[in-house]
C-alpha cells in the first residue's frame, strides 16, 4: 500500500519508503495524516505550504489540513496558508506569517 509518506524521492534511504511494507509500517505510525483521530481537541494549528516546494508535495498539507479539519473537535482552528513563487524552507514564507 502506498500513503503517501515517501518525500518525492528525496530521504528515502534515511527515513524508508512508503512501497515497502516494513518501512511502511514505521512511517504510518509517525505521519501526521495518518495518527489524526476523530474528535480530538488539537491546537491552533497553521499549516504553511509552499506552492513550488521540490521536496514536500503542496497537496500533501492541503490533505493533511483538511483531514484535521473534518475530523478534530473543532474547538481551535485549523488554517493552511499557502505561500506562492515560494520553495522548501523559504524563510520569506516565515516572515510573511509572522
Amino acid at each position: 500500500a502506498h500513503c503517501g509518506c515517501r518525500i518525492i524521492g528525496h530521504g528515502v534511504e534515511e527515513n524508508g519508503s512508503s512501497d515497502e511494507s516494513d518501512d511502511f509500517a514505521v512511517l504510518a505510525k509517525y505521519s501526521p495524516l495518518h495518527t489524526v483521530r476523530q474528535g480530538v481537541r488539537y491546537p491552533p494549528i497553521l499549516v504553511i505550504a509552499a506552492d513550488q516546494d521540490g521536496v514536500v508535495v503542496p497537496s500533501h498539507s492541503y490533505n493533511y489540513v483538511a483531514t484535521l479539519q473534518a475530523n478534530a473537535d473543532r474547538s481551535n482552528p485549523v488554517l493552511l496558508r499557502v505561500t506562492t513563487r515560494t520553495g522548501h524552507a523559504d524563510s520569506s514564507a516565515l516572515k510573511t506569517a509572522a
